[in-house]
């Protein structure tokens, strides 16, 4: 699997803004939630990229594509059975384990530092080599590393919710005395 790697550099004007920085780095519970429910929305999208693909096979981008069917005869019959031209679909229940965190066989592991998420589904073990499940294609992994950012910045979906009143009365403290 492909490593990926970045650097930060960090400057601070003032000890207010490091201790913010300590506690930020204390836990990342909070980005890996919101990683894992955009990435099963953008499941989502990539389940329905894939219907009708599946004799022509298909590329997710990287390294990653899934084989077409090994013979016409073999489409026919998965069509006479009822099974629909969809990769990774057959009965709806990989998918759903998929693209919904409250599903039984979806899983996530979320600590301070780490996460582990995805599904229990034994359908997603079925020959992975050349037919895999789901993965971290480029987009997921862009998602990823703004997520990360906007976390450390605390952009949205991390800046808290300041009403309008609230943030009227810290823009204008400085200026007016209050009674």
């Amino acid at each position: 699997m492909p490593l990926n790697t970045f650097s930060v550099q960090v400057r601070f004007r003032g000890r207010q803004q490091w201790a913010a920085f300590v506690a930020k780095l204390s836990s990342f519970k909070a980005v890996f939630g919101a990683i894992i429910d955009r990435w099963t929305a953008g499941n989502v999208d990539k389940f329905a990229k894939t219907q009708g693909r599946e004799s022509g096979g298909y590329y997710f981008g990287g390294d990653v594509s899934w084989d077409p069917l090994k013979s016409a005869a073999y489409q026919a019959e998965k069509r006479r059975s009822g099974y629909p031209d969809w990769l990774m679909v057959r009965t709806g229940e990989l998918r759903q384990s998929l693209t919904d965190r409250k599903d039984p066989y979806f899983y996530e592991e979320i600590g301070d530092d780490q996460a582990t998420f995805g599904t229990l589904d034994k359908k997603a073990e079925w020959n992975r080599n050349t037919r895999p499940v789901m993965f971290l294609d480029e987009t997921d992994q862009q998602m990823i590393l703004e997520m990360f950012g906007a976390y450390m910045e605390g952009e949205p979906p991390f800046r808290p919710f300041v009403g309008i009143g609230q943030a009227m009365d810290r823009e204008y403290k400085g200026i007016f005395q209050w009674a």
